[in-house]
């Protein structure tokens, strides 16, 4: 759990860039705006769905991606197609 501490570090990174960030009232979502180039974006916060959406959207990993990325760790495909 993040604590009002880091909250305070982050809103105050985010302001010195022109951005701004909020969760959700249900915790569900993360939304962040940037006021220069005024672009939005909300980011799901549940790793479930999250996961889904990266599967959905992009090919399977290749062992030799793996293998660069992730060295020593046994090839485990995160996305069941």
């Amino acid at each position: 759990m993040v604590g009002p501490t880091e909250i305070m570090a982050i809103d105050t990174t985010l302001s010195n860039l022109g951005q701004s960030f909020d969760i959700s009232p249900s915790g569900d979502y993360l939304a962040i705006s940037d006021r220069v180039d005024q672009t939005s974006y909300v980011i799901p916060l549940d790793p479930d769905r999250v996961l889904n959406q990266i599967c959905t959207r992009t090919r399977p990993i290749t062992q030799s991606e793996w293998d660069e990325y992730l060295p020593g760790e046994e090839m485990s495909a995160p996305c069941s197609r």
